[in-house]
């Protein structure tokens, strides 16, 4: 709907020429932006825009040869900066480009490690796996599926010498890039193949993983780290300050609490919960005991997320 609104802006303040892609969205073409790529459909935009008592309707119609020009309700000339008062500012969905030239990856640390900590080489590595077929593909393609239960397929594709990361909705299929998807779900595709093809018994250590999550989503991780740890003897190390994610270790370790449903569990003597306060200047180091009542431990998290505090939780 943003960006909808956006397109049709562009249409209104320039008069064309048309472009797809622009610092307020990124579409790349037609037949990307159109319902389930069917290029034989046309996109109809419109708004109501009050202004000083008087509402105009602005709409147009875009198909794949172009646009009908805009059309204004009642036909009278709008206020020449009836757009201009909106201001827009987009979520920072750059960590999946739509495809990345095969062999270009990232820097590699000194320790080796292939895949970029901020994840800018994950279209390359992925592919890497993909083409190997990697038997833990499908691995990472169920838990991404946790995160998105409309997902049914991840998938690499190479077109020419350019990779791209794709996935496939199970209702419509319809493969959809991952440049053009949420920034939380292309955050956790990062988090999710770091945990499942770092070696075995890697220590990953991952700053703020709940970073764009819903709660759900914060939910599904916490079940991979654990379950990373109970089956694949990983360490987990992570930097929080949600109490969304303190939550689901809160309700695993503490007296007579568990999660329920079908979460994977963690044994209590595997977690550690370590915070840092800031208090007059000066940083305090703290072990918490974590085996308490859950409404004790809750309400100390809560009291400890409200100073400046990051949370290190180790499992």
């Amino acid at each position: 709907m943003l960006t909808a609104f956006n397109l049709l802006r562009q249409f209104s303040l320039t008069g064309g020429p048309f472009h797809w892609t622009t610092e307020s969205y990124n579409l790349n073409d037609f037949q990307t932006a159109v319902h389930n790529h069917e290029t034989r459909r046309s996109i109809e935009l419109g708004t109501d825009i009050s202004e000083s008592g008087v509402t105009f309707g602005l709409s147009t119609s875009v198909s794949g040869s172009g646009w009908s020009g805009l059309k204004i309700t009642p036909p009278r000339a709008a206020p020449a900066n009836l757009f201009g008062t909106a201001w827009y500012f987009r979520a920072s969905r750059s960590d999946i480009t739509r495809d990345r030239p095969t062999g270009s990856g990232a820097s590699i640390p000194a320790w080796g490690q292939p895949l970029d900590p901020s994840g800018s080489n994950i279209i390359t590595y992925l592919l890497e796996r993909w083409t190997d077929q990697d038997n833990k593909w499908p691995v990472a393609q169920e838990w991404l599926k946790k995160v998105d239960p409309e997902l049914e397929i991840l998938k690499s594709p190479l077109r020419g010498n350019m990779a791209s990361l794709e996935t496939t909705n199970k209702y419509s299929d319809v493969s959809v890039n991952l440049a053009y998807q949420g920034t939380g779900i292309q955050k956790a595709l990062t988090i999710i193949a770091g945990v499942i093809f770092s070696p075995a018994k890697a220590t990953i250590i991952i700053e703020e993983p709940e970073v764009h999550l819903e709660r759900g989503s914060i939910e599904t991780l916490v079940d991979l780290f654990n379950y990373a740890v109970n089956h694949w003897d990983k360490q987990i190390i992570l930097s929080t300050h949600s109490i969304d994610l303190l939550l689901q270790y809160a309700s695993e370790v503490g007296m007579g609490t568990k999660r329920g449903g079908q979460h994977e569990h963690l044994d209590s003597s595997k977690f550690n919960l370590v915070t840092f306060e800031r208090k007059e200047g000066k940083i305090q180091i703290k072990d918490q005991d974590m085996k308490g009542r859950f409404s004790t431990m809750m309400d100390r998290l809560r009291s400890i997320l409200k100073s400046e505090t990051a949370a290190k939780v180790t499992a």
